[in-house]
């Protein structure tokens, strides 16, 4: 053979010996580490690698108490943009795991900064509870969760 082609023979081989991938393999893990790359409003310069990690259930109660903690008065009352800033800050404040002093600074007072970094949250949860569709298509996996009444009237006309 020349050029580095493969023949038939080769590529049966290949097939034959390389395992299916596993799907293990394809699970997101409950931490993710990111870079986070900054210029505050002073000037300074920032990079840090932040570790965020996927909430338990006892740590998103936690982020509803911090939440109506900030709020300081009826959720309902505050606008929405001040809602989002509450409910980011609140979650960013369990998920991120040690995060640099100047990231816990500047998170509160500029909100790229804020949504930046729970953008990067929220996407890792997205992935690690397979809300993202890696590939793109509507029905390439089966749901995750599947709700079937066994008991439920039917809406059939009789």
């Amino acid at each position: 053979m020349s050029g580095g082609a493969l023949d038939l023979t080769e590529i049966r081989r290949r097939g034959q010996t390389e395992a299916a991938p596993d799907p293990a393999q394809k699970l997101t893990p409950r931490e993710h580490s990111f870079v986070v790359r900054y210029v505050a409003p002073d000037g300074e310069q920032h990079q840090e690698t932040v570790t965020s990690r996927i909430l338990s259930g006892d740590e998103r109660l936690e982020v509803g108490r911090i939440a109506a903690a900030l709020a300081a008065t009826r959720w309902d009352t505050l606008p929405p943009s001040q809602q989002a800033r509450t409910w980011a800050m609140a979650e960013c404040s369990v998920a991120l795991r040690e995060p640099p002093e100047w990231l816990s600074r500047w998170i509160s007072e500029d909100d790229a900064l804020l949504f930046g970094v729970y953008e990067e949250v929220q996407a890792h949860e997205r992935r690690y509870f397979r809300r993202d569709d890696p590939a793109g298509g509507a029905d390439s996996q089966e749901p995750r969760v599947a709700i079937d009444p066994i008991d439920a009237p039917s809406t059939a006309q009789e």
